[in-house]
């Protein structure tokens, strides 16, 4: 009895599972079938496939290759191409099979595709890249491809690097050389502006800093010696920063980057002021020798004076700019009296007459000719006549001399302190001339350098608006 009951279990365990009806439909619709054929019941008629596209996340986007690579969800109802199999074999997704004969497939994929790269505006580019899906085995006459309607970004990831401004589906139907007939696709049209704030935090505004140690290059004194120290370092330090972010660039040689634009330009802007800096080095020292020589007339009137007052640069002494006085009206009255026209330039274009200060003076004092004596003279021999207390003086010592040679001694002397007042008088303009230009190159740079930025970095948004 107990032989009978294991002979009756092992029975029921080979005994035939029930077929479920999907699973016999499969078989007896597959029985014989060869997929290579195409699924039409008339040959003579084209079969229809509506193709959609729902774009889920851009992967990548390679510059210097030129390619893309995005996440996608694909939805259609033919497959053209075997080595790829439309994601069938590697996603194992089914496709859908209606009792009116509707198939309909969906399945998620990854594409790397070529894009051509446009990088003359970067980082302010727009980049357009398009996808094109189609059969180059049946002609229109046997296949025919039509968009789906509805959105293709609705379930968009967005990503740190691009920003998605739409996806465009358009079908296509063109005239190839290898058909007879005109093949039929689907193209989808990326439109993606990429994010700038990377790029402006990491490469622009260090640049800017770099760059602001040249404009206070212009405050530092000629007599520290390390001027010309600080621009070289400067330039330095920027040729290292260009090497550092060179890997950040796309590599194109087609169009410069409009990153690529800035840099040049800053980099000539750094060369410049090095060349200048050296000038105006140069003008500060050329009056440091015993026989300096006077500014030339248009600079005493352009620079010390007039640009001088303008951009209000104190003096060496510690006096304020001249103030010009162009006044021209009282020579042209006395023109028109039929008096001689002897204009002098220097004297027109001077101070005001009642400044006070110690260049003013000098300058009035220059005036006498060497046989009159200025005032500071007249008072000296009056001191000398109206005292019995002898004066020292640093060449002559007037001590019981004869009357006769003094006036002569005098007039040696006082000759000698002019021609002394007067170096050191073009000293202090050749000095003040180095600080004028100082300022001015510092203001002309300051606007150079906006005006260099802005015009860049707003031809992309002319370029958008046009």
């Amino acid at each position: 009895m107990g032989t009978s009951l294991r002979i009756s279990a092992s029975l029921q365990v080979f005994e035939a599972k029930p077929v479920s009806p999907e699973e016999r439909l499969i078989s007896d619709l597959l029985q014989n079938y060869t997929k290579e054929a195409r699924p039409v019941r008339d040959p003579n008629n084209p079969i229809v496939v509506v193709f959609g596209f729902e774009l889920v996340q851009l992967v990548n986007v390679n510059d210097r290759n030129q390619m893309i690579t995005t996440n996608v969800w694909v939805r259609q109802a033919s497959l053209a191409d075997n080595e790829f199999s439309g994601g069938t074999d590697k996603y194992k997704t089914p496709v859908i099979l209606t009792n009116t004969g509707k198939c309909s497939w969906f399945c998620p994929a990854s594409f790397t595709s070529t894009c051509p790269i446009d990088v003359q505006y970067f980082p302010f580019d727009q980049q357009k890249c398009i996808l094109k899906f189609g059969s180059w085995t049946y002609e229109v006459v046997d296949l025919d491809m039509r968009e789906e309607n509805g959105s293709s970004k609705s379930q968009y990831v967005e990503s740190a690097e691009w920003k998605l401004q739409d996806v465009k589906k358009q079908r296509n139907a063109k005239l190839y050389s290898c058909c007879k007939n005109k093949l039929t696709d689907i193209s989808i049209t990326i439109v993606m502006d990429r994010k700038p704030l990377f790029y402006l935090f990491n490469l622009v505004i260090p640049c800017f800093i770099i760059l602001s140690m040249i404009l206070l290059g212009f405050f530092l004194p000629p007599e520290s010696g390390e001027r010309i120290t600080l621009s070289i370092t400067v330039l330095l330090a920027m040729a290292v920063f260009l090497q550092l972010v060179g890997e950040s660039l796309p590599r194109n040689s087609e169009t410069v980057p409009l990153l690529g634009k800035f840099y040049i330009t800053i980099m000539a802007e750094i060369s410049i002021s090095l060349m200048l800096t050296c000038w105006v080095l140069n003008i500060h020292y050329h009056g440091s020798g015993s026989s300096a020589k006077e500014v030339p007339l248009w600079a005493r009137v352009v620079v010390l004076q007039w640009l001088g007052y303008l951009l209000c640069v104190g003096k060496p002494d510690g006096s304020a700019p001249d103030v010009p006085n162009p006044d021209l009206r009282y020579h042209q009255n006395e023109r028109r009296r039929g008096a001689p026209f002897n204009f002098d330039w220097e004297t027109t274009f001077s101070p005001a007459t009642n400044c006070r200060c110690a260049r003013c003076a000098h300058a009035r004092g220059a005036h006498y000719s060497a046989g009159e004596r200025s005032p500071d003279e007249s008072r000296l021999l009056e001191v000398r006549y109206t005292t019995d207390t002898p004066i020292d003086l640093p060449e002559l010592r007037i001590k019981e001399r004869p009357k006769e040679k003094l006036s002569e001694e005098i007039s040696v002397l006082a000759n000698s302190i002019r021609e002394r007042e007067k170096v050191e008088k073009n000293q202090e303009d050749w000095k003040y001339f180095a600080m004028v230009m100082d300022r001015f190159f510092f203001w002309f740079y300051s606007m150079t350098i906006c005006i260099s930025t802005l015009t860049i970095f707003l031809s992309r948004q002319e370029e958008v608006e046009s």
